[in-house]
């Protein structure tokens, strides 16, 4: 019973660290490559690729 447990409290230690390594990695990564996120958002907020039929106009 209690390996069970040290068992679920080590995989969960496991899983929050490697979340946060992910995350992390994430933040590494558009903090020192803001340009290439930064055009993308540009893009999608000036939505100069709408659909030809839409009322958004």
């Amino acid at each position: 019973m209690k390996s069970t447990t040290y068992l679920l409290r080590f995989s969960k230690a496991i899983i929050t660290i490697a979340i946060g390594l992910f995350a992390l990695l994430i933040t590494f990564g558009n903090t020192t490559d803001y340009y290439s996120n930064y055009f993308f958002v540009e893009h999608v907020l000036k939505m100069d690729t709408i659909f030809p039929d839409s009322t958004l106009h």
